[in-house]
């Protein structure tokens, strides 16, 4: 199927059908089955904000007719676009609505790490500030480089995308380096923070990614359905001088990100 005939499956008003030529843009003798040819054209159509946040999907029907393939075909593309979180119901039996295309993260992205791809793509990104308080560094202490009866201090936030909750992270940020930063305003950027009150600067970081299913405490501040996964990044970033700046421990909801790594041949 191509990439034009994928941008005229639906018109723009409210994610009705606009069927100008009718079926016929879907490859019969392709090897991809066509259920997931249909699967990829609305998707393509979320994510170049043809179907956008809101908009109630055609029915099987009027989706079948469109591609001329059986409602059997587009029932399989639409369980699919379901459970990747693309679609949902607001209420038993009722329409399928849209849901935010996911974010495409690159993982390669040292400081603005979860804003800036997102904004880029159309979403509207918020920390919300759930809290910040001095702990000893206790489990922490290894990647930290420090011992366990240290001092860090601990931020939690929820990032936010139009009030849906995307994101638990917790930061640990040794007392050593940043004395006193549970007294600052920490619901901005913590990055400006060290730079502008303790003059760090975050300049190299190892991050390891993971998938496993959420816990009772991650679905209710995440708003998931029981036995969802998630997305588990830990990250330790350092400064210039190599020394241990933040500990990172982030939950990602696995339905709202796709991860893009840029490769090359060396």
């Amino acid at each position: 199927m191509s990439a034009t005939a994928e941008r005229k499956l639906f018109s723009p008003h409210n994610g009705r059908l606009d069927d100008p030529g009718g079926a016929g843009e879907l490859d019969h003798s392709s090897p991809i089955p066509l259920y997931h040819q249909v699967y990829s054209a609305i998707l393509h159509d979320i994510r170049e904000g043809r179907l956008r946040l809101g908009d109630t999907l055609p029915t099987e029907a009027e989706i079948g007719a469109r591609f001329g393939v059986s409602r059997i075909t587009v029932r399989q593309a639409i369980a699919d676009l379901v459970r990747a979180g693309h679609l949902m119901r607001e209420r038993p039996r009722g329409p399928l609505v849209i849901k935010s295309a996911p974010i495409e993260q690159r993982l390669a992205r040292l400081t603005e790490f979860f804003i800036a791809d997102a904004l880029a793509q159309g979403h509207d990104p918020k920390f919300a500030f759930l809290g910040a308080r001095r702990t000893s560094a206790e489990g922490k202490s290894a990647p930290l480089e420090l011992h366990a009866s240290d001092i860090v201090t601990r931020i939690d936030r929820l990032l936010l995308d139009r009030d849906e909750p995307l994101a638990l992270l917790t930061s640990y940020i040794p007392e050593r380096c940043c004395p006193n930063l549970d007294a600052l305003d920490l619901s901005g950027s913590i990055v400006r923070v060290l730079e502008e009150h303790y003059g760090l600067r975050m300049v190299s970081a190892v991050q390891s990614i993971s998938a496993r299913m959420a816990t009772g405490k991650e679905r209710k501040k995440l708003g998931l359905e029981p036995r969802a996964v998630v997305v588990d990044i830990k990250r330790l970033t350092r400064s210039e001088d190599g020394q241990p700046l933040e500990f990172l421990e982030c939950v990602l909801r696995a339905d709202r990100y796709e991860f893009v790594m840029e490769l090359s041949q060396e």
